[in-house]
C-alpha cells in the first residue's frame, strides 16, 4: 500500500476451510490518490504447497468518506 509491504501469505491454516485476512489500511492512507498493488502467485500443484485448486484472490474494500458517503470496491 502506497509502496509499503503489508502482508505476505498466505498464512498456515486447515485446507479444507480457506481463511481470509481481515486487514485495517486506515492509518496507511495518506491525503489524495493511493495505491494497492496485490500480487498472487501460483506454485503449483505436487510439492505440498497448496492443496487446494486453482489459486485467487477475494478483495473488498469499504471505504467511508469524511463526508459521510460510503463506497465499495469488490473483486470479481
Amino acid at each position: 500500500m502506497n509502496g509499503q509491504c503489508i502482508q505476505w501469505g498466505p498464512a498456515p491454516c486447515d485446507p479444507r476451510f480457506q481463511d481470509s485476512d481481515p486487514l485495517n489500511f486506515t492509518e496507511l492512507l495518506v491525503a489524495g490518490k493511493n495505491v494497492i498493488g496485490i500480487e498472487v502467485l501460483y506454485f503449483g500443484h505436487g510439492d505440498g504447497t497448496w492443496p487446494m485448486g486453482k489459486p485467487g484472490l477475494i478483495f473488498r474494500l469499504d471505504m467511508e468518506y469524511a463526508n459521510g458517503n460510503k463506497e465499495q470496491v469488490i473483486s470479481d
